[in-house]
């Protein structure tokens, strides 16, 4: 369903929402961190991802681009 909808920001929020779902499988929390970790754990298999400073505010750590634009 989530790929049939014609907006593609609510395409890209549904997508990255079943990412976060997955990543915490079998975890006490469903967190944009299990994403983040899981990108910076696997660099090689995912090279064109990058990492920005978060925009949150009073946060000093680094993000995934997906995370980042989310």
């Amino acid at each position: 369903m989530t790929l049939r909808n014609p907006n593609l920001i609510v395409q890209f929020m549904g997508l990255y929402q079943l990412l976060m779902k997955l990543l915490s499988k079998g975890k006490n929390n469903i967190v944009q961190r299990n994403v983040i970790n899981y990108f910076e754990n696997n660099r090689n298999k995912y090279g064109f991802i990058t990492f920005k400073q978060t925009h949150k505010a009073g946060k000093s750590f680094k993000e995934d681009i997906f995370t980042y634009i989310k």
